[in-house]
């Protein structure tokens, strides 16, 4: 009754064969996937390295070529004084205090992608900074303080307006460096000091 004829086993062992042969190709998938993950990570990886390889022994500051230095107005200040109805000199004083910093962009170039990663650029920045400095003769970075005193005088009858203006300079220029034998130009702007000046307005 339960007995198993020849078809039945005929079935059975086509099954078998079609599982197992589903197994073994599962298997050699998955290998395979594997295969070439593992390849493309090691692609990113050597990649890379390639780019880490580059450091401080890779770099070296040649010179600092100045493009323009001028003085860039920051703020202005206006100060009137109204004496129109008196009849005697008047005199009025005023302080004022403005805070600045010296401040310092280095401009990426073209040919610098691929060669340094954003990593050390940072690297790059900090010595091309540190040679600035030095050339300049200020502190990138530093917080500068000025207060003003302003002393101005309107006579009888006299309305007078003087202007106060901030200003700083602002100097561009271009970084000769080397990474790894090639010579590079970056170009960079700084600017830097506290200045003021004081003028009369025609009223």
């Amino acid at each position: 009754m339960f007995g198993i004829g020849m078809p039945e086993v005929i079935i059975l062992t086509i099954v078998f064969l079609f599982i197992w042969f589903s197994i073994k190709i599962a298997k050699y998938s998955f290998r395979q996937m594997n295969k070439v993950e593992n390849q493309s990570l090691g692609s990113e990886s050597e990649r890379g390295d390639h780019q880490l390889n580059i450091d401080i022994n890779d770099f070296r500051f040649i010179a600092d070529n100045l493009i323009s230095e001028k003085e860039v107005i920051l703020t202005e200040e206006e100060i009137p004084l109204d004496n129109s109805h008196g009849s005697s000199p008047i005199v009025s004083e005023h302080e004022f205090t403005r805070t600045v910093i010296n401040s310092f962009r280095l401009d990426k170039v073209q040919t610098m992608s691929g060669l340094v990663k954003s990593s050390l650029w940072t690297l790059v920045e900090t010595e091309v900074k540190k040679n600035l400095t030095k050339s300049i003769g200020i502190q990138i970075g530093e917080q500068i303080t000025r207060r003003v005193k302003v002393r101005i005088e309107a006579g009888p009858g006299q309305v007078v307006r003087y202007k106060l203006i901030w200003k700083q300079k602002q100097r561009e220029g271009k970084a000769l460096v080397n990474i790894q034998n090639k010579e590079i130009q970056i170009p960079y702007t700084t600017m830097y000091g506290l200045f003021h000046s004081v003028k009369s307005i025609e009223v």
